[in-house]
């Protein structure tokens, strides 16, 4: 059977180029995908003519949008028809795939990096991302805290912090100071619908820069404590506990 392009539906922000279906599960994937890429397939499936099928429903209510899980459970809402399409994937590729995340620079998951831009408070002051915040909170020089602050990217935000002067306890709050504003970046919309749509699969901040503390070597396939993704599963939990205690 031929591919069929699901041009019908607009592509969400994890998606670049055309965009296809899984015909088992409707999972969209994107025909630029990245060879060792998890969240999407080969481009190669185009030429074998595997046949597509339309991505589960999203519909739109007085509330927001709305995705359908293939139990036909309704979840959301989302602001907007593009957030509850990706959360239609991520739900498609760790659920239904089963498929474990094992870095965060891939598009589709991005957002669970500290690089994602959300605004964040730390000691009264607001942050431009969790990355800025974490590395201020390095310092107890109010300079260097604001240089940090008004730093134009995260990565420059961690270059700076490479050069702060250190505070005496960081060794011991450091841990405490990343899981804070991870609560409070995933209480934020529509992340805090999005991490819960990644199941139970592992979340491991794998990196090629050798950060053996907060992720694992090897882009995920080396050695590593792995504490930003333990921290992610945490607060994930504790999320999916709110949504159980919470009325409709």
């Amino acid at each position: 059977m031929k591919l069929r392009t699901n041009d019908k539906l607009p592509m969400s922000r994890s998606t670049i180029g055309g965009c296809y279906v899984c015909g088992f599960c409707g999972h969209r994937v994107s025909d630029r995908s990245k060879p060792g890429d998890k969240g999407t397939f080969p481009r190669r499936n185009r030429a074998r003519g595997i046949a597509m099928t339309p991505p589960p429903p999203v519909i739109e209510t007085a509330e927001g949008w709305w995705f359908h899980t293939d139990g036909a459970e309704r979840r959301g809402p989302f602001t907007t028809r593009g957030d509850a399409l990706w959360a239609c994937e991520i739900y498609a590729d760790c659920v239904l795939h089963k498929r474990d995340i094992l870095t965060f620079s891939t598009m589709r998951y991005r957002f669970l990096s500290n690089f994602w831009l959300v605004q964040v408070d730390f000691d009264g002051v607001l942050y431009r991302s969790t990355e800025h915040a974490f590395q201020a909170a390095k310092t107890l020089v109010p300079e260097e805290r604001e240089q940090i602050r008004t730093a134009y990217s995260p990565g420059a935000a961690k270059g700076l912090g490479r050069r702060v002067h250190l505070r005496e306890d960081w060794e011991y709050i450091k841990i405490n100071v990343m899981y804070e504003l991870l609560v409070q970046k995933f209480h934020t919309e529509p992340l805090r619908l999005w991490l819960p749509q990644t199941g139970d699969v592992a979340l491991v901040e794998g990196n090629t820069w050798g950060d053996a503390f907060w992720g694992i070597t090897g882009n995920g396939t080396g050695e590593g404590r792995n504490e930003l993704g333990k921290l992610l599963v945490r607060v994930r939990a504790e999320l999916r506990e709110e949504s159980d205690t919470c009325p409709p």
